[in-house]
């Protein structure tokens, strides 16, 4: 396996390569922020793979609390047939191509809002959940940048946690592209959270999925392999 680190970011990170067997989420805490449970996946077309989301979600005890998933490749007008029991669904859809696009789910007892921030360079989704219970409030994105797209900032809240397939490799710390990217992450407080792979193939591994978050708690991530799409499922926080 090549040896990829992702470098100038704080030493609270703890990512590991797991097995859905071998994971177990916590549930959440009033004192600690690193328990909000969250799965990323770019799935590659949910169109034909829900029931492999399915799957996964009844294999996971307890279900993560957000789901999102990347390059779901559905319309709009498609959306209203891709439910999962349990959980509240938003879509930020490409129309105009195939590809691209989000879809977010959140279980159905957590207080939230979702804010859409689609724009013509991002496909993104926002929730801003709230948990009375603990009095804290967080901000989960989602983002897909297609690869033409160019490099915006936006603006960040607290307790933030983002995840973005950004067709960038993270692993390629030379890249001035990346560069660029990490800076502008790191102007506003952010840091990475994953450094390992998360897309292998028999020829090359990359960094491309990516999350981000001002949260100062050490973070668990775990890094998990997924026969549905050429994408490793990324969970985090886990403790």
């Amino acid at each position: 396996m090549m040896n990829m680190s992702i470098s100038n970011e704080p030493d609270i990170l703890n990512c590991a390569f797991s097995t859905l067997s071998n994971h177990n989420l916590t549930s959440p805490s009033c004192d600690d922020t690193s328990t909000l449970s969250v799965l990323y996946l770019n799935i590659r077309s949910l169109r034909y793979k829900l029931l492999d989301v399915l799957q996964l979600l009844d294999e996971l005890k307890p279900k993560p609390y957000v789901v999102i998933l990347s390059e779901a490749w559905l319309k709009d007008n498609e959306t209203i047939f891709y439910n999962i029991v349990g959980y509240t669904k938003y879509f930020s859809c490409r129309n105009e191509s195939r590809g691209g696009d989000l879809a977010m789910h959140i279980q159905d007892n957590i207080p939230h809002k979702i804010v859409n921030c689609c724009n013509t360079d991002y496909y993104s989704l926002w929730e801003k959940i709230f948990d009375h219970t603990c009095k804290k409030k967080f901000s989960i994105g989602g983002y897909y940048r297609p690869p033409c797209c160019c490099l915006n900032s936006f603006r960040v809240n607290t307790n933030v946690l983002i995840a973005r397939d950004f067709n960038l490799n993270a692993g390629k710390l030379n890249d001035s592209q990346f560069q660029q990217y990490q800076l502008v992450y790191m102007s506003l407080g952010l840091h990475i959270c994953n450094d390992l792979p998360t897309r292998i193939t028999d020829t090359s591994e990359s960094v491309i999925d990516h999350l981000f978050t001002n949260i100062s708690d050490k973070l668990t991530i775990s890094t998990i392999d997924n026969a549905s799409s050429d994408h490793n499922i990324i969970l985090a926080p886990t403790s």
